[in-house]
């Protein structure tokens, strides 16, 4: 399915079945905030 998305990627959790952000939360989190630095850093600055 990520690849029908447009800026998306695919990423499995070690550890983790049907709710990642209960069973492994600090790689869930991890991968959220990654993700959105991604969608800042290629962001042209301000200034």
């Amino acid at each position: 399915m990520a690849d029908l998305i447009p800026g998306s990627r695919f990423e499995l959790i070690d550890g983790a079945a049907h709710i990642p952000c209960v069973e492994t939360p600090a790689a869930h989190a991890a991968l959220i905030r990654d993700f959105i630095q991604t969608l800042f850093s290629d962001q042209p600055d301000e200034d």
